[in-house]
């Protein structure tokens, strides 16, 4: 982990079972892994799960987003279901985009002022209820990510990764403020 965009590493640990499981997560400031539909969360990135629960059907489901800044959702074609305690129990639902044909579906608190829910069309974010966000190259680029990066002018903003390189866009203008290199990239 880089907390400070240096390009080194200021933290590191093990956790899970690498490359089988279904995915890695950024969580409210942990990170957690979804194994079925076992979710295990370490909030305190020891290597350790904290705690776990169960949401969702696990490998039948179309995706699992992890909410900001806290909260699960699953998403079954272009179906929302959340869960805002992250106690295994569904809050909410609702529908948005075309599903599985969308490149990407993502959550923040605020994306564009508006309530975090935004899929990606090539390079065109759709922001729910309403608005629309453009950045970066669409599907050549090899990752999209929102979050709470160190040092920006706003709390939450979009980030691409072109191999090993993150460039950032810290006011929703569609413009890069700034950009530092972590890590191999994507395998």
């Amino acid at each position: 982990m880089d907390y400070n965009r240096d390009g080194i590493s200021d933290h590191s640990f093990t956790f899970g079972n690498g490359n089988s499981e279904r995915g890695y997560y950024t969580t409210n400031g942990g990170i957690a892994i979804v194994r079925g539909n076992a979710i295990y969360i370490d909030d305190n990135l020891d290597g350790i799960a904290d705690r776990s629960f169960t949401f969702g059907n696990g490998s039948s489901e179309s995706e699992y987003l992890f909410m900001r800044p806290i909260g699960i959702a699953v998403r079954r074609g272009n179906l929302i279901i959340w869960d805002l305690n992250m106690d295994g129990i569904p809050n909410s639902s609702f529908t948005f985009g075309n599903g599985n044909s969308e490149d990407q579906y993502s959550h923040a608190p605020v994306i564009l002022g508006s309530s975090g829910w935004g899929l990606r069309r090539d390079y065109t974010w759709y922001v729910y209820p309403s608005g629309n966000y453009s950045y970066g190259n669409g599907n050549q680029e090899d990752g999209y990510f929102f979050g709470k990066f160190p040092g920006g002018t706003s709390y939450y903003e979009c980030a691409v990764l072109r191999y090993n390189t993150l460039y950032y866009d810290n006011d929703n203008d569609g413009q890069s403020e700034g950009s530092f290199s972590f890590g191999t990239g994507l395998k």
